[in-house]
């Protein structure tokens, strides 16, 4: 199944819910807990989301994947860890886009 911007995706383990912000042609799908994620409907914005997980993925944060041209923003945060291929995606200080 294919992916585009705007498509959210959720880990198959843990709470860890993505929305795709820019999504290039050699993107590859990423993975949270070693799973593909898989597509899921937008977490609304009055359901609760944990906070201060540790070292996983923290809602509101955006991460990016630069050799495959990827950026996503984190929505809900759980305990994973955002990768493609195999490596960590990388967050990002912030998004110039939403300043």
């Amino acid at each position: 199944m294919m992916f585009k911007a705007q498509d959210t995706l959720g880990c198959v383990v843990c709470d860890v819910t993505i929305l795709l912000l820019e999504v290039s042609a050699g993107a590859v799908r990423p993975a949270c807990c070693g799973h593909p994620m898989q597509a899921v409907r937008p977490t609304p914005c009055s359901a609760w989301s944990p906070r201060g997980v540790g070292a996983g993925t923290s809602a509101g944060s955006c991460y990016v994947d630069k050799p495959r041209g990827l950026v996503v923003r984190c929505t809900r945060s759980g305990s994973g860890v955002i990768s493609c291929d195999n490596e960590p995606m990388t967050p990002l200080p912030h998004w110039p886009e939403f300043e």
